[in-house]
């Protein structure tokens, strides 16, 4: 209310009858509100997100059975089977009578498909009341209390807080556009997460049926798409990571398929970031029922399982994050204190000096610095190993690993660390491959992930542009060594051909395929 002040209704509540009408009688006339995307409240809704559609013209009680219709299925007036719902034996044999020319059915994916004939619940109030009785049994439920209660748990971001990095890699994972700010999971999120659960239930299946003689057909399309993509392209698009630089990526790969064979889960990678890139791509390919199926699976995100040692999905937790962690926990205890001092004094004698108190905050700070387990007497027998202590990496400490728990394939070494942690520097005994360090040129960035410095190659020749890269970013590259043999004067490779680093594969390739180039030998290394 701009006239006092006070707050009506917080940002990010459900428009509500309650609230239009509290609305009115305050005259307020206009509110700004986010309009809501994908419905997901009820089965009917949960199917048209999660499946496809398809005509069936075998009308038999056999071929119907186990099947979900698009529409109510009716025998005059009467409701045989309601749209969304499982076509019973039953329901089959009366449907049969009908004699049914076709019939529209949700092809539905097996886990989607398990998880509704679990679910007792038929629409979003129903489900909401469910869990609430399933989380406090004893406590009676009413449609206000469920939603507060489901929001606090899975909405509330002081709860939890996804950080920019959470969300950052959330909408890299799940190709989303939400901003940064945003840091509690949204409809969205969860929506997504789906479709990638099902995306790889689905890989399984495509790997195996799927074959590539009608994308060899399209083959010219997409070079078409991908050349007209290229002309309209900005510096930014063409540069590496850009939009137009990863189209020519994919095809490069695509075009190596031979005829006839069966998608693998790369090549099945390669070809659904590239018609996901591409306008219309989808449509490129929709000529056979395997094709079709494909379509659906190239909708979703390219799918695949997380290497939990990859320092993708690592990061560099800095002394800030940790501290801040501790101030959180010492402000709560602070307003803990301060709301039982505010219910126990008279109203009148309430100020701050009586009500705060500062010492669950200094008491934080004093644990962090004094007895947490990272802090340490930095080591200062001469300048090499101060620079030494200060880029330690730890796996240890709050929220890590411990001693006793940690297993070899987190001790051991990964292609990921290359140029990042050093492979050899950790010291012997239990902490061994859990203390690391980081390597001579790596840099942490704003989200802590670690980064290594490459040459840019460019037209076949060796630039001095240098570019810093994650782990995840060099992946799909091909990077030559530091010391490949280069033409001083051309700039390009005395070889033909030059042996690469890619993923954790070390190829021979033609030397116009080499992306990048270390900037020293000793880059794999740390100071010491």
């Amino acid at each position: 209310n701009k006239d006092t002040g006070e707050v009506i209704y917080e940002a990010g509540a459900t428009v509500d009858e309650k609230m239009v009408k509290k609305l009115h009688s305050l005259h307020i006339n206009g509110v700004e509100v986010a309009m809501e995307g994908h419905r997901c409240s009820t089965t009917t809704e949960i199917l048209n997100l999660f499946s496809t559609r398809e005509i069936r013209t075998d009308t038999t009680a056999a071929g119907l059975r186990g099947l979900r219709p698009v529409n109510d299925i009716k025998d005059g007036s009467k409701v045989l089977v309601k749209a969304g719902e499982k076509i019973s034996e039953d329901a089959a044999k009366k449907i049969e009578k009908l004699k049914l020319k076709s019939l529209e059915v949700y092809v539905v994916n097996r886990y989607v498909d398990a998880t509704l004939d679990q679910d007792p619940t038929h629409d979003m109030d129903e489900a909401l009341i469910d869990i609430y009785h399933r989380i406090r049994p004893g406590d009676p439920a009413t449609q206000e209390s469920a939603r507060s209660l489901m929001t606090s748990y899975f909405f509330d971001t002081r709860r939890y807080d996804l950080a920019r990095v959470g969300r950052y890699k959330l909408n890299k994972k799940l190709g989303l556009n939400l901003p940064e700010d945003v840091r509690a999971v949204t409809r969205e999120d969860l929506i997504k997460i789906i479709y990638y659960i099902i995306g790889l239930s689905e890989a399984g299946a495509l790997v195996a049926h799927l074959n590539t003689a009608n994308l060899q057909k399209r083959l010219p399309e997409l070079e078409k798409a991908v050349e007209d993509a290229e002309k309209a392209a900005s510096e930014e698009e063409l540069a590496p990571g850009g939009r137009v630089y990863k189209f020519k990526q994919c095809l490069e790969k695509l075009r190596k398929v031979r005829l006839g064979d069966l998608f693998t889960e790369s090549v099945l990678k390669d070809t659904r970031e590239l018609l996901s890139l591409i306008p219309n791509g989808n449509r490129l390919i929709s000529d056979t029922p395997a094709d079709l199926y494909a379509e659906t699976a190239i909708r979703l995100v390219a799918c695949s399982t997380d290497d939990i040692d990859h320092l993708e999905n690592k990061r560099v937790r800095s002394v800030g994050e940790l501290l801040q962690d501790q101030l959180r926990m010492g402000f709560l205890r602070m307003e803990k204190v301060a709301k039982e001092r505010m219910t126990s004094l008279d109203p009148e004698n309430v100020i701050p000096q009586v009500i705060l108190s500062v010492k669950p905050i200094s008491a934080s700070i004093k644990s962090f610095f004094g007895s947490s387990q990272l802090s340490q007497f930095m080591d200062q027998t001469n300048p090499l190993t101060e620079l030494t202590h200060k880029r330690r990496l730890s796996a240890l400490g709050p929220g890590g690993l411990s001693r006793q728990s940690a297993k070899l394939e987190v001790r051991d070494v990964h292609h990921s660390h290359y140029g990042r942690i050093c492979p050899i520097e950790t010291p012997e005994g239990p902490n061994i491959g859990l203390i690391g360090s980081m390597a001579i040129h790596a840099r942490i960035d704003d989200y802590g992930f670690l980064r290594s410095p490459y040459r840019v190659v460019k037209n076949g020749k060796v630039t001095d542009e240098i570019v810093y890269m994650s782990a995840d970013e060099e992946s799909q590259e091909y990077i030559a060594p530091a010391n490949t043999p280069i033409d001083p004067e051309t700039r390009e490779f005395t070889e033909p051909t030059v042996i690469v680093r890619h993923e954790n594969t070390y190829p021979q390739v033609p030397s116009n395929k080499v992306t990048y180039v270390d900037v020293s030998p000793m880059q794999i290394m740390s100071v010491a």
